[in-house]
Order: structure tokens, then C-alpha cells, then sequence
């Protein structure tokens, strides 16, 4: 379907989280979304141009 729009839309999801204040948790998921993708340097070449979303995923249900 055409709606006009010629860029890429993607959802990036992680399959989950743990909570922000685990003693296992090396990085936080809050801040912008490029901060959020843990690859980011690796590949924001290639969604340069493209219109996407990041989505940190449930909380796990194990953890401290």
C-alpha cells in the first residue's frame, strides 16, 4: 500500500528489560532512544534514513 510516505518504518524491540535498579543492569533505558539502542554506533548509518522506534521490551520476570 502506497500511502505517499517513501521512507522505511522500523520497530526495534528488545525481547526484555530487568528493572532500573538491579545490581546486574550496566546500562539504564532511559534518555533518548539512540542512548536506549546498544548498538547505535554500529548501525545509525544505516537508520539514517529511515523512521524508527525503539522499544525496551517487559520486564523480566526474574532478577534480584
Amino acid at each position: 500500500m502506497d500511502n505517499g510516505n517513501s521512507r522505511s518504518r522500523f520497530l526495534l524491540v528488545q525481547p526484555f528489560h530487568v528493572p532500573d535498579d538491579s545490581r546486574y543492569y550496566d546500562r539504564k533505558m532511559s534518555g533518548t532512544k539512540e542512548e536506549s539502542l546498544m548498538t547505535n554506533e554500529m548501525v545509525k548509518h544505516h537508520l539514517a534514513h529511515v523512521d524508527w522506534e525503539f522499544n525496551k521490551g517487559t520486564l523480566a520476570t526474574y532478577g534480584d
